[in-house]
């Protein structure tokens, strides 16, 4: 090939690298999604979620393990290298069906919205947009030159051994199969099925160890309903969180990945994709394109990912018939302009998709981790922020002996902490719990909420205050506590100082009415810095609910440091907005 071909693509993989890598996340940057389960998986070689991603966790734990770097980070590097790489197959890709204009389709793919945000953190998806675009290359080549059909074989048993959706691969892998000789097909056969073998690492690693929520069992049964994700044809059949998505949702995401033009491109080369090339497109564009409309999860879009590649290829193929109308000025200026569009649009998103300074989540999982105390103290809380804490704990040895346990449901973690605190040990919880308040004591401590079953310890703050700021209500001392920094790897940047101010109460009888209190920072010309606002104990522990005579900590976090100026403690009706009491005291 000659060098001139190989420009483009290499300038597309090196802009789209340099665009990925600019807005990538600096580490955890999620909680209720899988990237932060990938995060914790890949560096501690655990079982992800069915189908068990073995060839993603066995990658993500090789990027994980960079000398020196933030193991998440390395993980998010895997999408944003698999994305890069994405874009030069995709450009050879199209080039098969668009000789000249072959660099529309990684243009707009590289800029759509949906594969750009899963390009920036952990996720499969971009290393599965990869492997497509690879599989279906080779399969096209292998239609005229069976000498690429093993290759084709491999890159579909490494989709296989990666996401379950690459099984519609097999059809256009088949047709090129078609009228090969028997040596040949014999090949391809093996090459199909050695990526296989990475499945070999969920039964050998659960000898060790199991998934994060502890529900994989590693039996050839529990193997079996793992790999083939039999728990998820519920997604098939129903729609278990009632997310809808009518035909003007699908209208809308499509035209937001394309815009108008680019959509009116891929209708164009639509039409002209026809050979036996178009008919090995149209197989895996409307396989792709149908499982994403029928399978009906929380995050739809994602799984559009392949059909929005294939897509930009019939852009291309618009593209080549507009370069080739008669009038040649005209459609160049045309092409240009449909060059230029999808750049113009990436630039409107950037600010939107860029991750690069998302570091609440990291914050608060560090601070989450920080603010238990106790020996054998346990923490629940939801899948999601466990493993967050996990990953403190793991990977930077924050309060490594404190027990985490994961429990979604309500009735189950009002299990976990009856049963902890049987046992008297230190119980937190990440969240509000109902039922909570009618039996038990709760304190806030740090980020977390602390559980008593009987009545806590009388603490003196470190100042005093002893005044009754509203009736019934005394505010016996306060504490501003400047946090140090978490510990932290390169390239995770210096987090904002962060200060809790932890308020001890006093219910000096039972307090009949809801209300809230804000805390706020003044400088000292008066100005407002910073207010928090709060039902006190994070939510979890209205007033109406304490005990007369009950001394309560209630703590409220500041991304800031205190210097002079004054600390505003309001106590108000949150119906009416209308304010019960207020105190000034020193930060």
């Amino acid at each position: 090939m000659r060098k001139a071909n190989l420009f483009i693509p290499i300038l597309l993989g090196a802009g789209g690298l340099v665009l990925y890598l600019r807005t990538m996340a600096p580490s955890v940057a999620t909680i209720f999604d899988d990237s932060l389960e990938f995060q914790l998986v890949c560096p501690t070689l655990r079982i992800a979620h069915p189908p068990g991603y073995p060839f993603y966790t066995l990658l993500g734990w090789l990027f994980s393990h960079l000398p020196g770097v933030d193991p998440a980070w390395g993980v998010n590097l895997l999408s944003v290298v698999a994305g890069a790489g994405t874009l030069v197959a995709l450009y050879f890709l199209a080039r098969l069906y668009s000789p000249r204009v072959a660099f529309l389709a990684p243009l707009y793919f590289a800029l759509s919205p949906v594969f750009w945000s899963q390009a920036t953190i952990a996720e499969v998806y971009t290393l599965h947009a990869l492997i497509v675009a690879l599989a279906l290359y080779f399969i096209l080549r292998a239609t005229e030159d069976k000498s690429f059909l093993p290759w084709a074989a491999f890159v579909v048993g490494l989709g296989l051994a990666h996401h379950r959706t690459s099984v519609f691969l097999l059809l256009p892998l088949t047709l090129a199969l078609w009228g090969s000789m028997r040596r040949s097909a014999l090949l391809s056969a093996f090459a199909l099925s050695a990526p296989l073998a990475f499945y070999l690492y969920i039964p050998l690693r659960g000898m060790a160890v199991s998934s994060l929520d502890g529900t994989y069992r590693n039996t050839l049964e529990g193997f079996i309903q793992w790999v083939t994700v039999s728990s998820y044809g519920v997604f098939l059949r129903e729609n278990p969180l009632a997310r809808p998505t009518p035909l003007n949702w699908h209208i809308k995401l499509w035209l937001s990945q394309f815009g108008p033009v680019g959509i009116a491109l891929g209708i164009i080369g639509l039409a002209r994709l026809k050979s036996q090339r178009g008919i090995i497109w149209w197989l895996a564009f409307v396989t792709f394109t149908l499982f994403g409309l029928i399978y009906r999860v929380p995050d739809p879009e994602v799984f559009f990912i392949p059909s929005f590649m294939l897509f930009s290829v019939a852009v291309s193929v618009g593209g080549e018939f507009i370069l080739s109308l008669r009038w040649r000025p005209v459609g160049f200026l045309l092409l240009a302009m449909a060059s230029l569009l999808p750049i113009w649009a990436g630039a409107s998103h950037f600010h939107e998709l860029d991750r690069s300074r998302k570091l609440e989540v990291y914050a608060l999982g560090a601070s989450m981790v920080s603010s238990v105390r106790g020996e054998g103290a346990v923490v629940v809380g939801l899948l999601g922020e466990s493993t967050l804490m996990r990953y403190f704990q793991e990977v930077y040895h924050l309060n490594p002996t404190v027990s985490v346990v994961a429990a979604d449901r309500e009735e189950e973690r009002l299990r976990v902490v009856k049963e902890a605190l049987g046992e008297g040990r230190p119980v937190y919880l990440t969240r509000p719990l109902p039922g909570l308040p009618e039996h038990y004591r709760l304190w806030a401590q740090g980020s977390l909420i602390r559980v008593w079953d009987s009545p806590p310890p009388e603490i003196a703050p470190e100042r005093p205050v002893g005044v009754e700021v509203v009736a019934g209500l005394r505010l016996e001392g306060y504490e501003v506590a400047v946090l140090p920094e978490p510990p932290r790897r390169w390239p995770v940047p210096s987090l904002p100082p962060r200060t809790f101010v932890n308020l001890y109460w006093r219910a000096l009888k039972p307090i009949t009415d809801d209300l809230k209190v804000s805390v706020r920072f003044h400088d000292s010309e008066g100005r407002m810095l910073a207010q928090n606002d709060k039902v006190p104990v994070h939510f979890a522990y209205p007033m109406p609910k304490w005990k007369a005579g009950e001394l309560v900590v209630d703590a409220y976090e500041f991304n800031l440091k205190p210097e002079g100026g004054k600390l505003v403690v309001i106590v108000y009706d949150p119906s009416t907005l209308a304010e019960r009491g207020r105190i000034e005291l020193q930060p």
